[in-house]
């Protein structure tokens, strides 16, 4: 790769990095009508997110049922180490969904911060 300004040749640092300057340089000469421009990445961002969202839920009943069958066969306490276990199994992902959550209105609140720094 050679350097613009100096005219040297420079080696990339990583094929990543080569490929976000090729992309970045495509998306400038196309002003933003590229497949992967910033707007639709958000998009896709904010879906993968809520599926995210979904399946800390999810896991972690599943987890809370497993535990407490296992544990309750193994003991012979049917059913109340399932009970139990899945109300922690519940809690544990809401916790976890809501720890997402926090996460991503951080994320979005400093992505509009600096597009209204952008803008000023």
């Amino acid at each position: 790769m050679v350097d613009a300004k100096s005219g040297a040749v420079v080696a990339p640092i990583s094929i990543c990095d080569l490929l976000h300057e090729r992309f970045g340089a495509a998306e400038s000469h196309q002003d933003g009508h590229m497949l992967f421009n910033k707007k639709k990445n958000q998009n896709i961002e904010s879906l993968g997110s809520a599926s995210v969202m979904g399946l800390h839920l999810v896991s972690g009943v599943v987890v809370g049922i497993a535990m407490g069958y296992y544990l309750d066969k193994y003991f012979g306490t049917k059913p109340w180490l399932t009970l139990i276990f899945l109300v922690f199994g519940i809690i544990a992902g809401y916790k976890n969904m809501f720890r997402e959550m926090k996460r991503i209105q951080k994320t979005e609140a400093k992505a509009d911060a600096s597009n209204d720094t952008e803008k000023n």
